[in-house]
């Protein structure tokens, strides 16, 4: 999560170009100091010389590092204008404390992404996707399966924007995803909506194009460790 709220201790000038915060929010699920950096264009790929432990670092375009990094993750950013309310939000509900069935299956899908593919983080990132519930997006649910499938949103200024979106297992392919993003869509005025998605996730791409979500940039992720 790029919340800036969470990015409050100390910044370090990186190469005199940029600024690494720290994230005490990923630094205290993980046990490590970690620090986060974006950049609009290509940086230099050499290891940085700041009291960080690893540095996350998100440039916006793909590109391939010149040095050894980890979790290395071509993203997608897409974007749907927001649609006009209709009553589709009725069946949808949010519990105010997300309850441990839920925070199991977000710990799940966290497989995949570029914390599992971290060898370091992977065994504490489980907990991060559970934490995330708990934080200061909003978790949306279905009343009859509210066990099974939940979708996560935030805001991004006036742009609501889909965090993460999981569906237990054996219901996947019931269209319960679908069902409960068409009604969150339709029930939250916003002037679009926008989701950050993995290129090498198909699915999950697909998912999004066939809900009349496109494509607008795309951006490079990857871990470099001190």
């Amino acid at each position: 999560m790029e919340d800036g709220s969470r990015l409050g201790r100390p910044a370090v000038e990186w190469a005199g170009r940029m600024t690494v915060v720290e994230s005490k929010f990923d630094s205290d699920v993980f046990g490590y100091r970690v620090g986060k950096v974006e950049m609009g264009s290509r940086p230099p790929f050499w290891r940085p010389h700041t009291p960080f432990d690893v540095v996350f670092v998100k440039v916006d375009e793909w590109v391939y590092p010149e040095v050894h990094v980890e979790a290395l993750d071509y993203r997608y950013e897409m974007e749907l204008p927001g649609k006009p309310l209709s009553s589709g939000g009725s069946f949808i509900r949010a519990p105010q404390t997300p309850p441990e069935t839920l925070k199991q299956l977000a710990r799940e899908a966290f497989v995949g992404s570029r914390f599992f593919r971290d060898e370091r983080l992977r065994e504490k990132a489980p907990e991060l996707y559970a934490r995330w519930l708990e934080g200061e997006g909003r978790c949306w649910t279905l009343p009859d399966f509210a066990d099974d499938a939940f979708l996560l949103q935030t805001w991004d200024g006036d742009v609501a924007r889909i965090s993460l979106i999981a569906v237990r297992g054996q219901r996947r392919g019931e269209g319960l995803g679908r069902k409960l993003m068409e009604g969150v869509l339709s029930s939250i005025p916003a002037p679009s909506w926008k989701v950050c998605v993995s290129a090498g996730n198909v699915q999950a791409v697909q998912f999004y194009l066939s809900a009349g979500f496109k494509i607008v940039s795309c951006s490079t992720a990857y871990h470099i460790w001190a």
